[in-house]
């Protein structure tokens, strides 16, 4: 497909942008406001200790724990990682 980009994920950091990218996305393009805003996104299944199927002590774990994941999620994409744009 013409606008879709694939990239190694091989280090931690990599990792985390690109969690973060695909959460803030819709904001970056203000679709809306707040990552919480958004309904096609996981972010929200992080912040919960509902039951789920995503890896969310793993991936919280690679942040650095809950808080972490949460400051690391209110900054803005790393243009590195605007991959569509």
């Amino acid at each position: 497909m013409q606008n879709l980009k694939s990239e190694e994920i091989n280090t931690d950091n990599s990792f985390c942008k690109v969690v973060h990218y695909l959460h803030a996305n819709p904001v970056h393009h203000r679709f809306v406001k707040s990552l919480e805003d958004w309904p096609h996104t996981s972010y929200k299944k992080f912040l919960s200790n509902m039951p789920t199927k995503l890896e969310r002590n793993y991936v919280l774990d690679m942040f650095g724990g809950l808080d972490q994941f949460i400051k690391y999620h209110e900054q803005p994409i790393d243009p590195k990682y605007k991959f569509l744009e």
